[in-house]
């Protein structure tokens, strides 16, 4: 992938794509806006591109438990967790509360979505 150029991809404005690096982080990304140069207004210094319209400005949760992953359920009342609502990734939360596929403990698990991913 480092060898691709913006040209070279196909997109969709305002539609949300998943930019995934390091095996499991992930960041999204909407091209809100392509349009062509204007060499009064826009600069012509190929270091000042891309050019950023908005940073998101919420954090993502991360799992309770790897600390690696981001967050896909929330636990609420767990007998076997400290905590009363603790953040799991998918694989934390299958390998910590099923057994075989046998569900382990009392919980309420939902599904859960970052804000972030949302926005």
């Amino acid at each position: 992938m480092d060898q691709v150029q913006l040209q070279d991809l196909q997109f969709r404005l305002a539609y949300p794509y998943i930019y995934q690096h390091r095996g499991n982080c992930e960041h999204i990304i909407i091209f809100s806006d392509v349009r062509l140069i204007k060499r009064r207004t826009d600069p012509l210094c190929r270091s000042e591109y891309p050019f950023y319209r908005s940073i998101n400005r919420y954090s993502v949760e991360l799992c309770n438990i790897c600390h690696i992953a981001t967050a896909k359920w929330l636990l609420c009342e767990c007998d076997r967790l400290p905590h009363d609502r603790t953040f799991l990734c998918q694989d934390c939360f299958m390998s910590y509360n099923y057994i075989d596929g046998k569900r382990i403990g009392n919980f309420k698990a939902y599904p859960y979505y970052s804000r972030s991913s949302v926005l």
